[in-house]
Parts: structure tokens; C-alpha cells; sequence
């Protein structure tokens, strides 16, 4: 039995997570897998879909953190579109609010619309190492061959 994103994007899920299921990147633009989400109650990250046994998902898969921030402005509609968007996710139960600070003040005291907020981000990604490959990897990750030779970068 494989478990992950072989279905194509398809959820079912009873996740309040499944809101978000037709968001197909992440902020840093890896892709996002909703199948299991019914299951982990988080989206897979990664470059491909997550084909793994039971043992393999079990051994592989971590759940990882990105914490983030940002100022918002509210008045401007699509900052306040992102911000209501980061507060969705928080309290969907995808992401978790850390700070929030409302009507923040600017350099001479007064009060403006720009709210900052600091929010953490869950993914769950294939964990696993990859294999040792001593000849090859500068190659193979364009470090090119002085840096195979010289036992790898800075040596």
C-alpha cells in the first residue's frame, strides 16, 4: 500500500486544513500534497509526490517548522488580503500564531494600520538523508570537478 500525493491532488479529509487544499506551493515555492492531510492534519512539502510504504511513511516523513513575520497594512487591500490570510492558517490549525501586534506606531509616536505579526509554518517533508556519494556529488550538485578533487567545498 502506497500512502501520500498519487491521487493528484484529490482530498478527502475531514481536516479544517482542507480549506486550503487547492494551494498548490509553498511560500518558498515547493510543492504542497493534501491527500494525507485527513490523516496528519498537515500537507506534505516536497518536490514530488509523497509514494511511500507504510514503514517507509513511518521511517521518512517529519513534520518541520518555518517560522516567519511580517508587517501588514491594512488599509492596502492586498496586504490586508495576506494578513487575513495568515490568520486563517493559524486558526485553521495549519500555521500558529506566535505574536501579533495590532495598530503599530511609527517613528513619532503615532499610531498607524500596520499590524506585525510572527507565525510559524507546518509541513511535513521526507526527512530521510541522502545517501553518501563521495565521487560524484560536487558533479552532481554543479560544484564542478576542483571541488570533487579537493575532497569538497572549502577543502
Amino acid at each position: 500500500m502506497t500512502r501520500g500525493g498519487g491521487r493528484g491532488g484529490c482530498v478527502v479529509s475531514s481536516s479544517s486544513l482542507v480549506k486550503f487544499a487547492d494551494r498548490r506551493t509553498s511560500r518558498d515555492g515547493r510543492r504542497l500534497f493534501w491527500d494525507r492531510v485527513g490523516v496528519d492534519d498537515l500537507p506534505f512539502r516536497g518536490h514530488r509526490p509523497p509514494l511511500y510504504r507504510d514503514d517507509e511513511w513511518d521511517e521518512r516523513v517529519v513534520r518541520v517548522a518555518d517560522a516567519r513575520n511580517a508587517f501588514f497594512d491594512v488599509d492596502d487591500p492586498e496586504s490586508n488580503r495576506q494578513y487575513l490570510d495568515v490568520l486563517e492558517c493559524c486558526f485553521n490549525g495549519w500555521f500558529r500564531l506566535v505574536y501579533l501586534e495590532r495598530f503599530c506606531r511609527d517613528a513619532s509616536g503615532r499610531r498607524t494600520n500596520r499590524h506585525y505579526v510572527e507565525w510559524v509554518e507546518y509541513y511535513l517533508e521526507d526527512g530521510s538523508r541522502t545517501p553518501y556519494a563521495p565521487y560524484g556529488f560536487g558533479l552532481e550538485y554543479g560544484l564542478g570537478p576542483s571541488v570533487v578533487a579537493s575532497g569538497g567545498p572549502g577543502g
